[in-house]
């Protein structure tokens, strides 16, 4: 149960005697403590946090770090991605949103190896060949100008019809 109300309550003075204390309150009670369980570990919070963002989001980038949480965007340009398939099209899709304008270097961190072309289906902007390696590795350079949507829509498809060739090709030796 979590309350829907800026109410901050714990357990006063609460010593652990089974577990490592990872945060005390200002009174000295164990407020975050960490347990052996079975082949794993727990988190115990000691009381409910304040759970403004304040106060939670460096907390919770610690907590994520100590249990082995990678976060899969980190590192890339635009955060408000996803990535998506049509298993039945043959066709790859990299969604993204960003409301600064700019120009900005996007990876593709799912796209399966092979030759994929690129469009994107809002402005209808086509921009060619690139393989699996290259947009997950070195990414695509993508540019959001004012006035023009915050969204993009890249469709990635298995190239084929001949004029695709006049666009872009893949770098040399890339998968």
């Amino acid at each position: 149960w979590i309350p829907a109300t800026d109410y901050f309550g714990w357990y006063r003075g609460h010593d652990v005697k089974d577990g490592e204390v990872l945060a005390r309150f200002t009174e000295g009670g164990a407020a975050v403590s960490r347990h052996a369980v079975g082949k794993g570990e727990a988190i115990v919070f000691w009381g409910v946090p304040n759970y403004e963002r304040q106060y939670m989001l460096e907390f919770m980038k610690r907590a994520t770090q100590w249990a082995g949480v990678t976060d899969p965007r980190a590192g890339n340009a635009i955060p408000l991605m996803l990535e998506g398939k049509a298993d039945s099209l043959k066709r790859n899709y990299i969604i993204l949103w960003q409301d600064k304008p700019g120009t900005y270097v996007q990876k593709g961190l799912h796209v399966p190896d092979g030759t994929w072309f690129l469009d994107e289906l809002i402005a209808d902007e086509k921009f060619g060949s690139f393989t699996g390696k290259e947009l997950r590795e070195q990414g695509l350079t993508v540019s959001f100008h004012p006035g023009q949507s915050p969204l993009k829509v890249f469709r990635l498809s298995v190239p084929g019809a001949g004029w695709m060739k006049k666009y872009r090709q893949p770098e040399a030796g890339g998968k």
